[in-house]
Protein backbone atom coordinates (compact mmCIF):
# COMPACT_ATOMS: atom_id res chain seq x y z
CA UNK A 1 0.00 0.00 0.00
CA UNK A 2 1.36 3.62 -0.61
CA UNK A 3 0.63 6.14 1.40
CA UNK A 4 0.84 9.65 0.40
CA UNK A 5 2.31 12.08 2.39
CA UNK A 6 0.33 14.68 3.73
CA UNK A 7 0.94 18.51 2.52
CA UNK A 8 -0.23 22.03 3.17
CA UNK A 9 0.37 24.71 0.60
CA UNK A 10 1.39 28.47 1.31
CA UNK A 11 1.19 30.73 -1.17
CA UNK A 12 3.72 33.92 -1.93
CA UNK A 13 2.50 36.51 -3.47
CA UNK A 14 4.03 35.63 -7.01
CA UNK A 15 1.26 32.82 -6.65
CA UNK A 16 4.52 30.42 -5.97
CA UNK A 17 3.41 27.12 -3.89
CA UNK A 18 5.48 26.25 -1.34
CA UNK A 19 4.46 23.14 0.26
CA UNK A 20 5.13 21.89 3.70
CA UNK A 21 5.10 18.37 4.75
CA UNK A 22 3.39 16.90 7.36
CA UNK A 23 6.54 16.27 9.24
CA UNK A 24 7.46 19.65 9.08
CA UNK A 25 4.07 21.06 10.16
CA UNK A 26 4.55 19.07 12.81
CA UNK A 27 8.14 20.42 13.60
CA UNK A 28 7.31 23.77 13.31
CA UNK A 29 4.56 23.50 16.19
CA UNK A 30 6.64 21.25 18.46
CA UNK A 31 9.71 24.75 17.61
CA UNK A 32 6.72 26.54 18.88
CA UNK A 33 6.37 24.48 22.26
CA UNK A 34 9.70 24.44 22.69
CA UNK A 35 10.26 28.21 22.32
CA UNK A 36 12.52 28.02 19.74
CA UNK A 37 14.14 31.11 18.16
CA UNK A 38 13.86 32.56 14.74
CA UNK A 39 17.40 32.90 14.52
CA UNK A 40 17.93 28.85 14.56
CA UNK A 41 16.32 28.98 10.70
CA UNK A 42 20.20 30.50 9.97
CA UNK A 43 20.93 26.92 10.48
CA UNK A 44 18.57 25.99 7.74
CA UNK A 45 19.86 28.77 5.64
CA UNK A 46 18.07 31.79 6.44
CA UNK A 47 20.26 34.68 5.86
CA UNK A 48 21.32 36.66 8.81
CA UNK A 49 20.28 39.72 7.30
CA UNK A 50 16.29 38.24 7.25
CA UNK A 51 16.27 37.28 10.70
CA UNK A 52 17.68 40.84 11.73
CA UNK A 53 14.86 42.60 9.54
CA UNK A 54 12.34 40.45 11.43
CA UNK A 55 13.67 41.17 14.68
CA UNK A 56 14.16 44.53 14.59
CA UNK A 57 11.11 45.58 12.78
CA UNK A 58 8.28 46.46 14.63
CA UNK A 59 6.59 43.01 14.75
CA UNK A 60 9.82 42.55 16.95
CA UNK A 61 9.37 38.60 16.14
CA UNK A 62 12.70 36.65 17.50
CA UNK A 63 10.81 33.18 17.94
CA UNK A 64 9.02 31.01 15.97
CA UNK A 65 5.93 31.43 17.88
CA UNK A 66 5.60 35.34 17.54
CA UNK A 67 6.68 34.31 13.52
CA UNK A 68 3.61 32.23 13.71
CA UNK A 69 0.77 34.86 14.29
CA UNK A 70 1.63 37.32 11.83
CA UNK A 71 0.30 36.69 8.19
CA UNK A 72 2.35 36.76 4.92
CA UNK A 73 1.00 40.20 4.13
CA UNK A 74 1.95 41.75 7.75
CA UNK A 75 5.65 40.11 7.39
CA UNK A 76 5.51 42.17 3.56
CA UNK A 77 5.10 45.18 5.02
CA UNK A 78 8.53 44.83 7.18
CA UNK A 79 10.67 47.45 5.30
CA UNK A 80 13.11 45.93 3.38
CA UNK A 81 11.88 42.41 3.63
CA UNK A 82 10.04 41.83 0.19
CA UNK A 83 8.81 38.71 -1.45
CA UNK A 84 12.57 37.38 -1.36
CA UNK A 85 12.95 37.72 1.83
CA UNK A 86 9.28 36.09 2.43
CA UNK A 87 10.49 33.19 -0.29
CA UNK A 88 13.63 32.66 1.90
CA UNK A 89 11.44 32.48 4.81
CA UNK A 90 9.05 30.08 4.19
CA UNK A 91 11.44 27.58 2.41
CA UNK A 92 13.43 27.46 5.40
CA UNK A 93 9.98 26.29 7.34
CA UNK A 94 9.43 23.80 4.61
CA UNK A 95 12.52 22.44 6.28
CA UNK A 96 12.00 22.82 9.55
CA UNK A 97 11.98 19.06 10.68
CA UNK A 98 15.47 18.72 9.08
CA UNK A 99 16.85 21.62 12.19
CA UNK A 100 17.32 18.71 14.39
CA UNK A 101 19.30 16.69 12.24
CA UNK A 102 21.13 19.75 11.17
CA UNK A 103 22.17 20.51 15.01
CA UNK A 104 23.40 17.19 15.80
CA UNK A 105 25.88 17.40 12.39
CA UNK A 106 27.18 20.60 14.13
CA UNK A 107 27.12 19.51 17.49
CA UNK A 108 28.86 16.25 16.55
CA UNK A 109 31.60 18.37 14.55
CA UNK A 110 32.17 20.51 17.21
CA UNK A 111 33.08 17.70 19.52
CA UNK A 112 35.42 16.28 16.90
CA UNK A 113 36.86 19.80 16.43
CA UNK A 114 37.21 19.79 20.37
CA UNK A 115 39.14 16.51 20.71
CA UNK A 116 41.60 17.12 17.64
CA UNK A 117 41.96 20.65 19.62
CA UNK A 118 42.96 19.04 22.54
CA UNK A 119 45.25 16.16 21.20
CA UNK A 120 47.06 18.98 19.19
CA UNK A 121 47.88 20.83 22.75
CA UNK A 122 48.58 17.32 24.19
CA UNK A 123 51.23 17.31 21.85
CA UNK A 124 52.32 20.34 22.10
CA UNK A 125 53.30 19.75 25.64
CA UNK A 126 51.27 23.26 26.22
CA UNK A 127 49.25 21.07 28.33
CA UNK A 128 50.01 19.89 32.19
Amino acid sequence: MISRQKTISIFSPEHEAITFSFAAKTAISQGVQRGDAVAELELLGLPVRTINLLEYSKLKITGLSELMKFQQEELLEIPNFGTHGLRELMQCLARYHHLDEVKQQLSSAFDKRKVTAMQELVASGEVN
